[in-house]
């Protein structure tokens, strides 16, 4: 997220687009302080993570991969399929090209 520069736990805002595939529209809360909670429609997935400056992790960003493989995975992969659960949490299902 280009121009922030904060520390803490966030939830960030997905919104599918017409491709169907989930993407960052905005920041939904900062340390428990709505942000842009009239950014929020209904369909739009909200997500737990820590920001650092620019950066938000969600804990998603590692993937065990089976050995030697892992080089052409990461050169292939567009996609993460990821599992959000009602909380927020999310999960990293699977790498893909597609």
């Amino acid at each position: 997220i280009e121009g922030m520069n904060e520390l803490g736990k966030v939830q960030v805002i997905l919104r599918k687009d017409e491709a169907g595939i989930h993407r960052l529209v905005g920041i939904y809360s900062l340390n428990g302080k709505k942000r842009n909670g009239d950014m929020y429609q209904e369909g739009d997935v909200l997500v737990n993570g820590n920001i650092y400056g620019d950066t938000i992790i969600y804990g998603i960003e590692t993937y065990f991969v089976p050995e030697k493989t892992g080089g052409d995975i990461q050169q292939r992969a567009r996609f993460a399929y990821v599992r959000v659960s009602k909380t927020g949490d999310a999960l990293l299902e699977k790498v893909s090209e597609q």
